[in-house]
């Protein structure tokens, strides 16, 4: 059942976010209060989501929990793109984390392909949550703008 490959991946997509967000953080020595709010909503966000992906994945089967270790394209692809936390610093985590939410935008995008079959409320599940990282997107890119712009006129002339 495609669908049912497609909820795997997205889970299997949330506890990678998840991981290696909780990760970024605890290697961080400083950090902006704003930055460590906005990545422990996105935490938040994505253990909601998997969570809704779980109870979808129950409804259709019967049972808790993922139905496979097979991993299917979605997750494939997600794992050969995304980009590990190697930096320990602000604007590294910040740079990961957009690309790692871009990358997550696409699968999602790729979930929703209009030839796949998929029940009406599965695809309206994934159709908001992909919503949802989209607003998150948009966040980090607010918080990227806001607090990493330097003047360097300042620099100069003080």
């Amino acid at each position: 059942m495609k669908q049912l490959e497609i909820l795997n991946d997205l889970v299997k997509i949330h506890d990678d976010r998840i991981s290696g967000y909780r990760q970024a953080l605890s290697q961080l020595i400083i950090v902006d209060k704003d930055l460590h709010d906005e990545i422990d909503k996105i935490i938040s966000d994505g253990e909601y989501c998997k969570q809704q992906l779980l109870q979808k994945i129950k409804v259709l089967t019967g049972s808790v929990g993922i139905q496979s270790q097979i991993r299917g394209k979605i997750y494939n692809a997600w794992r050969d793109l995304k980009m590990i936390f190697s930096g320990i610093t602000q604007k590294s985590i910040i740079d990961c984390s957009l690309y790692n939410e871009m990358i997550a935008l696409y699968a999602y995008e790729a979930a929703l392909d209009k030839n796949i079959e998929m029940e009406k409320d599965t695809r309206q599940l994934i159709e908001t949550q992909e919503s949802e990282l989209r607003k998150i997107n948009d966040e980090i890119k607010k918080y990227k703008t806001t607090h990493l712009t330097i003047d360097y006129n300042s620099l100069y002339f003080t």
